[in-house]
């Protein structure tokens, strides 16, 4: 046991005297692409452009179709009603509330249930705060800007990144030719 120790310890400390020759340099295009994956900055830079994406939908989201269910049930002395639909409803850019429902009653004594379909249409549109559609696109319009602003802030570190490389790159070689020459 103990030679079979010697031996990898003879080999370990023959394989760490040698010199490594030196790295080959790096090209201008994988020093800017290692660079570009592997920036803390820029990872942020790009996250905050996915959650400006997610802003832009989230208020765009407000005038999406929204589907609700209906119900109610009641019981008297003289029998019980039900009731059982659905609802859609949409708001539009200038402030209006476009619905629509079908329902199914239930009503009457015990013995002898009724039945009855009902059609609703709605439309509500205020009168007097809240309408226009600057005031109903205001967060749409704030979303997308603070989406512009992440993309802006993303592509100038991302430029301020690779014109960095590109400057070390050159000075690099600046250096080697000047190490070469003396």
């Amino acid at each position: 046991m103990t030679a079979r120790l010697a031996i990898v310890a003879l080999a370990l400390v023959a394989w760490t005297g040698r010199a490594d020759p030196p790295p080959a340099p790096l090209p201008l295009a994988e020093a800017i692409t290692q660079a570009l994956a592997g920036n803390r900055e820029l990872a942020t830079a790009a996250m905050n452009l996915g959650l400006g994406d997610l802003a832009v939908g989230d208020a765009l989201n407000a005038f999406a179709l929204t589907w609700r269910p209906e119900g109610a049930a009641a019981a008297t002395d003289a029998g019980s009603a039900a009731r059982v639909g659905l609802s859609a409803t949409r708001r539009t850019a200038v402030g209006a509330e476009l619905g629509a429902g079908l329902a199914v009653d239930d009503y009457g004594p015990d013995a002898a249930v009724r039945r009855a379909g009902s059609l609703r249409v709605e439309l509500r549109q205020p009168l007097l705060r809240g309408r226009g559609s600057a005031v109903q696109l205001d967060d749409v319009f704030a979303a997308r800007a603070g989406r512009q602003t992440a993309r802006r802030s993303f592509e100038a570190r991302r430029a301020a990144l690779v014109l960095a490389v590109v400057q070390a790159h050159q000075e690099l070689a600046r250096l080697q030719a000047q190490l070469a020459y003396d």
